[in-house]
């Protein structure tokens, strides 16, 4: 038997096919697009036809029918391909139930949100885009070459309804397929996020579930943003704090936070900028929320989970980053200080969070630059940690005290500042270590 088997720039794809195909020959697609023998023609990028083909669907990996039909290819995209522009805080969650082990999520509580969409230009005569359903799901719109095709429903009725599934994670249906046809030629596919449909405060509709799309021709056209993420699990301290950073460049338009937690668990997300100063904060009422941020100047983010319960709370956290790839948009992210407003009074604040295990943010304002020290004190006086000692700028400042190795108790910080004029100011507050 002779065999043949072409990979055209698609990861992960395999075949089977011998020996050569003719006319009532069988051709089944593992994962993408598989070839052998004759029959097949192959022009430049473009993945040709196949003659005679007689090709079943294999749903042997997950459901979704990666076919070749009796005439023209069908190829499976998957929605974190780089060739599919994505915005507004998509990540991908992985799940066995999905067609190649993983999905592509967004959530999202703004209505109508115009920022939060997907898209990507193809070739053929249509475009079969496959989801899941689940309580917690949302609705986006569908347009083709700019033509509203109408909305996807991405919400069903809990399995359960005594016991709904308010994290909108486990009680999914996956394997659900919304076709659309097109007449033959180059086309541009996009799925806006909506979620106009209200839900209830401990089950919003907020969550838009993407298992991959299947293509009659192929993905063209290359993305003009690209959203990579990152997943992180832990445990949150009991009145903890843990902290991940987020670095934005110049090319980062979005940054997006999504946390997912117990339904009994009682987290706060807080965001800092490069410069220390809040963002945003949220309490987490549900256990699926994001918190997306617009990067205003180049440098650090900070995203902050505040345990303010007395127990551990496991969590895991997706840490999204928005990347245009294009050409840089007038907008473009600055310094952090020429951003910045410069502050006019001096102040000290009070840490946060307050009591604390093992970290707190402790903030301050300079309207000078000046000469600073922030110290530690113990109940008698004597210093335990030197936070900042040296020159700043004017502006707003942080600095983050970890006391992991210190025993529980009451503690005191003290700033010293001493501006060029000679003008000095002092501050000393209280905080509280529980362990």
């Amino acid at each position: 038997a002779n065999a043949i088997t072409l990979a055209l720039g698609f990861g992960k794809i395999n075949a089977i096919a011998e020996p050569d195909i003719g006319m009532g020959s069988r051709l089944i697609g593992l994962r993408g697009i598989s070839f052998a023998g004759g029959g097949v023609d192959i022009t430049g990028p473009t993945i040709g036809r196949i003659t005679g083909a007689d090709v079943e669907r294999d749903y042997t990996r997950g459901g979704i029918p990666y076919v070749v039909g009796g005439v023209e290819i069908q190829v499976a995209l998957e929605c974190d391909d780089p060739s599919i522009t994505r915005f507004g805080g998509w990540h991908e969650v992985e799940d066995d139930r999905a067609s190649s082990g993983q999905y592509c999520r967004n959530v999202s509580k703004k209505k109508g949100d115009p920022d939060a969409f997907l898209s990507f230009e193809f070739s053929g005569t249509g475009i079969d885009v496959h989801i899941a359903q689940g309580p917690r799901g949302g609705n986006a719109e569908v347009f083709i070459d700019g033509v509203s095709q109408g909305k996807i429903e991405f919400f069903r009725e809990p399995s359960d309804p005594s016991k709904p599934d308010r994290s909108g994670k486990k009680d999914l249906t996956f394997g659900v397929v919304i076709p659309f046809s097109v007449s033959h030629g180059s086309h541009t596919f996009r799925l806006n996020v909506t979620n106009d449909v209200e839900g209830t405060k401990d089950m919003p509709r907020d969550i838009i579930y993407l298992d991959g799309f299947v293509i009659r021709g192929h993905s063209t056209g290359t993305a003009s943003s690209t959203e990579t993420s990152t997943p992180s699990s832990g445990d949150a301290s009991p009145l903890g704090l843990v902290s991940q950073v987020l670095s934005a460049t110049s090319n980062t338009t979005l940054l997006t936070g999504v946390v997912e937690q117990p339904d009994d668990a009682d987290l706060d997300l807080k965001v800092l900028d490069p410069l220390g100063g809040v963002v945003t904060q949220s309490t987490l009422t549900n256990p699926t929320e994001a918190v997306r941020v617009v990067p205003l100047a180049v440098g650090l983010y900070t995203f902050q989970l505040i345990n303010n319960s007395v127990s551990p709370t496991p969590y895991t956290f997706y840490q999204v980053v928005t990347t245009q790839t294009g050409s840089q948009s007038p907008s473009q992210l600055t310094n952090a200080a020429s951003v910045r407003e410069k502050p006019t009074v001096f102040e000290l604040f009070q840490n946060y969070p307050n009591p604390f295990n093992p970290e707190t943010i402790i903030r301050y304002d300079l309207p000078n630059d000046a000469f600073v020290s922030l110290k530690v004190l113990d109940l008698l006086g004597r210093e335990v940690v030197s936070l900042v000692s040296g020159h700043r700028v004017a502006g707003k400042h942080a600095a983050t005290f970890s006391a992991s190795r210190l025993p529980s108790g009451v503690y005191f910080y003290r700033i010293d500042v001493t501006e060029q004029d000679g003008k000095s100011h002092s501050k000393i507050l209280r905080t509280a270590l529980v362990k």
